[in-house]
C-alpha cells in the first residue's frame, strides 16, 4: 500500500506537468478561432479549450488559473490558438489578452450617426446602445465630458481593438484618443467651445491650408457679433432626416443650430473633428476676413466686406 501511495506522490505531479506544459500536438501547424465572451466562467472557458483539442485535462489547467490568480484576468476576445501551444502558454495569452485585433477608421468629420453606422455595419456595437451611451450623462461624467453629447469627442483615428471589446470600451478608447491628442495651450475658448468651433471649420472645408483662414472668419464673427451663417450647422439641425438637398426655408428653422438665425457658436459640436481644424480653431489666421463662399472647385473665396461677399457669391455661386 505504502508503495503504491509512494508511486502515486511521485507519479502525480509528472502528470500534472505534462498535462500543463507538453502540447496536444506539438507538429500541429493550425490554428482555432476562440471565442472568449466577456464574463465567461472558467469552466466554460476550459470546457471550450477542450472541445477544440488545445488542451489535454480541464482540471489542470483551472488548478494553473487558480494557482496563478488568473482566473480572474482571462481577457474577453477572439484568439487565434494552436495545439501546438501547451496549456500554460494558452493561459498566459488568454491573461494577457493577445487576442486577434480588428481594425476600423473614424474619418474626419463624421458625426455620430455616421460613426454608429459604420461600426453597426462592420459588427462592433449594437447601433442603438451606442446611440444611447454617446447621450448618457453619467457615462459622459464618468469620461469627464460636461456635454449633452459625446459628440466632437470621438477622435477620428484608425482604432484596432478585440472582438470581444464592448461599445462602452470603444467609445472611451475614442475619449481618450482624443484627450491625448488635444493641445495643451491656454485659450479664451472651452474645450467644448473648442471642439464645436473646430466640427464647423471640419465640414466647411477639407482643405487643410484654408482652415486657419476660415477659423479667422469665424473668430472675427464672433468677435463682432455677427452670425456665423454655416450652412453645416443647419445640416446637423435637420439630423438624423437631412436628405442632402439644403433648402431656403432650412435656413428659418428655429434651432440653436441654425446660425443663421442665432448668433455665436451652437450648443455643441457638429462632428468629431480631426487635428487639423482643432489646431485651427485655436490658432487662425491673423485676418480681417469675415466671409468665404465656395469657388466650386474644393477651395473658397474669401472676403472682407459684405459688397465684395455679394459679388463673389454671384460669380461662383449664382451664376452656376
Amino acid at each position: 500500500m505504502k508503495k503504491i501511495l509512494m508511486i502515486i506522490i511521485l507519479v502525480l505531479p509528472l502528470l500534472v506537468l505534462y498535462q500543463l506544459y507538453i502540447p496536444v500536438d506539438r507538429s500541429s501547424t493550425t490554428n482555432k478561432r476562440v471565442d472568449i465572451k466577456k464574463g465567461m466562467a472558467l469552466i466554460e472557458i476550459t470546457r471550450i479549450l477542450k472541445d477544440e483539442g488545445l488542451i489535454r485535462d480541464g482540471l489542470s489547467f483551472e488548478l494553473l488559473a487558480d494557482v496563478k490568480g488568473a482566473t480572474r484576468k482571462i481577457q474577453a476576445g477572439e484568439y487565434l490558438l494552436s495545439p501546438s501551444m501547451n496549456a500554460a502558454q494558452i493561459l498566459k495569452i488568454l491573461e494577457k489578452g493577445e487576442s486577434e485585433k480588428s481594425c476600423f477608421t473614424i474619418p474626419e468629420g463624421y458625426n455620430l450617426f455616421q460613426i454608429a453606422d459604420l461600426l453597426s455595419a462592420k459588427g462592433f456595437i449594437h447601433k442603438e446602445r451606442f446611440l444611447f451611451l454617446v447621450k448618457d450623462k453619467g457615462f459622459l461624467e464618468s469620461l469627464g465630458i460636461q456635454a449633452e453629447s459625446a459628440e466632437g469627442y470621438l477622435f477620428p483615428e484608425t482604432y484596432c481593438i478585440s472582438k470581444g471589446a464592448s461599445c462602452e470600451e470603444i467609445i472611451k478608447m475614442m475619449v481618450s484618443e482624443l484627450n491625448k491628442s488635444l493641445p495643451q495651450e491656454q485659450t479664451t475658448l472651452s474645450i467644448s467651445q473648442l471642439l464645436t468651433l473646430a466640427s464647423i471649420i471640419e465640414k466647411e472645408t477639407g482643405q487643410t491650408e484654408e482652415k486657419h483662414l476660415i477659423s479667422a472668419c469665424f473668430h472675427n464673427r464672433l468677435k463682432a457679433g455677427i452670425p456665423l451663417c454655416s450652412c453645416p450647422t443647419v445640416i446637423y439641425a435637420l439630423l438624423p432626416d437631412f436628405d442632402g438637398n439644403l433648402k431656403k426655408q432650412d435656413l428659418e428653422i428655429a434651432s440653436p443650430y441654425n446660425t443663421y438665425k442665432y448668433r455665436g457658436l451652437p450648443p455643441t459640436p457638429i462632428a468629431n473633428p480631426g487635428l487639423a481644424s482643432i489646431k485651427a480653431a485655436l490658432y487662425p489666421a491673423s485676418s480681417d476676413y469675415l466671409y468665404f463662399v465656395s469657388m466650386n472647385n474644393g477651395r473658397h473665396k474669401f472676403s472682407r466686406t459684405l459688397e465684395e461677399h455679394h459679388q463673389a457669391t454671384s460669380k461662383y455661386q449664382l451664376r452656376r
